[in-house]
């Protein structure tokens, strides 16, 4: 939501720290290809 109202930085930096937050046995492709997304934004 924060990329999309314009806070692209805000929003990468959220992401990231939610998957951070994630064990390492979490992370799935999905994840990885939605972090990739808000980066992009």
């Amino acid at each position: 939501m924060l990329a999309r109202a314009g806070d692209t930085a805000g929003g990468a930096a959220y992401a990231r720290a939610a998957l951070d937050a994630l064990p390492r046995e979490k992370y799935s492709l999905t994840l990885r290809l939605l972090m990739a997304e808000v980066e992009q934004s």
